[in-house]
């Protein structure tokens, strides 16, 4: 189910984003390594976000989409620390102060849509936005209102 999900809305993402004159590259697309092995050089840590918005070559977001539960009544909404550092991996690397994390909606969830944000600071690096959404595959209608709210890439 996640490659389905990762698929559907990488191209929700396409029909949202391409008519405003952004470029979506889906996985495969323009990935880049997070680090050099230091004494061979050789490139290493492969880097695919599911979704890269850029507006010709600058990058603007990154997304990445996971087929995982949302706990709402956590203060993290249940997001795990691995998916975190792996957004923030992509930031980094595609020097983008937006990354967004989409899950599927349920009913405990609340309404669909952005669900929070997440300001991520460190000492001397820009700081990072971590937008968590949740989309309603039940009503498949109000996906691409959700996701353009959610992945402000203009």
């Amino acid at each position: 189910m996640n490659v389905l999900f990762e698929e559907y809305v990488g191209r929700v993402c396409q029909d949202v984003f391409e008519p405003r004159g952004l470029d979506v590259d889906l996985q495969e697309a323009g990935s880049l390594h997070l680090a050099e092995e230091a004494t061979t050089s050789r490139r290493a840590f492969l880097l695919k976000p599911d979704i890269l918005l850029r507006k010709g070559r600058s990058p603007r977001v990154v997304a990445d989409t996971k087929w995982k539960r949302l706990a709402p009544r956590k203060a993290d909404l249940g997001v795990s620390g691995e998916d975190v550092y792996q957004v923030l991996a992509y930031a980094h690397r595609y020097a983008t102060a937006s990354a967004v994390l989409i899950y599927p909606h349920h009913a405990a969830v609340g309404r669909p849509g952005l669900q929070r944000d997440f300001v991520i600071q460190g000492g001397g690096a820009p700081s990072v936005v971590v937008r968590v959404a949740a989309v309603d595959l039940a009503r498949l209608e109000g996906v691409p209102g959700i996701l353009a709210e959610a992945i402000c890439a203009d």
